[in-house]
């Protein structure tokens, strides 16, 4: 079969024609195409909602191609921001895909539970994803750009996970190349009161310094936030306060 057929049915979770293609030419399993995505990447990337397909189609897909001798821990390597960017099938299964009955079949057949996959479900706040990765050895704290999970989705105000990373191990007061925390984030970008007071029932220290000396109470005086300054100045006493989503 050609290549380009070959993918278009794997792309539409034809798991019996990309059986019978397999079988007549193996090779096609490994294929890697001029964009260096392999036929796994592209079962993986297809959005599990929007094609209207079942997820079990794309499980036999995947085990088709694996079986056909897959690496279900391919790499395409893909530039972003001047840095190397490592995409798996996992990856693509929980990036894109939004699929995770496939990615607990690929994390079955020896798929790594990969920073990039891990740090996608968290991202988008997928509590069931996250906890999937996590069962199979996933690092919820590793470091990009001196940036961590939590750090990264505090600063996006994607903080339906909060509870759940810092329940897991992650760091509350790990601290970027600035010095800075997510408590000094979330004072500096306006996060309610109601944010910043999960942050300090989390263990988020008010009283962190920064590179520049900076602590997230010195901030919240600096930028003239009363309620937000009282909040923590109460924290600082050994109590927090519960509050409203008022600023």
């Amino acid at each position: 079969m050609d290549k380009r057929a070959f993918i278009k049915h794997v792309k539409s979770w034809d798991f019996n024609t990309v059986s019978r293609a397999l079988a007549q030419d193996p090779q096609l399993a490994s294929y890697v195409d001029k964009n260096g995505k392999s036929p796994l990447h592209h079962c993986a990337g297809v959005s599990l909602l929007e094609s209207g397909l079942s997820a079990r189609s794309s499980i036999e897909t995947a085990m088709a191609l694996l079986s056909g001798a897959a690496d279900v821990n391919a790499v395409r390597i893909i530039i972003d921001d001047g840095q190397e960017f490592h995409a798996t099938p996992l990856w693509y299964a929980v990036a894109w895909g939004k699929n995770i009955e496939l990615a607990r079949c690929l994390l079955e057949h020896n798929a790594q539970p990969d920073k990039n996959a891990l740090r996608s479900a968290i991202w988008d706040q997928d509590l069931w994803i996250a906890d999937l990765l996590l069962s199979f050895g996933g690092n919820i704290d590793t470091e990009i750009h001196q940036q961590t999970p939590l750090l990264e989705t505090v600063k996006a105000k994607r903080m339906k996970l909060l509870g759940w990373l810092v329940g897991n191990g992650a760091r509350i007061n790990f601290q970027d190349g600035q010095g800075y925390s997510a408590l000094h984030y979330a004072v500096k970008r306006n996060h309610n009161l109601k944010q910043v007071a999960e942050l300090l029932q989390l263990g988020a220290d008010p009283d962190l310094k920064a590179r520049d000396g900076a602590t997230p109470l010195s901030l919240a005086r600096k930028l003239g936030k009363a309620k937000l300054t009282k909040l923590l100045e109460e924290t600082q006493d050994g109590t927090v306060v519960q509050t409203s989503n008022s600023r």
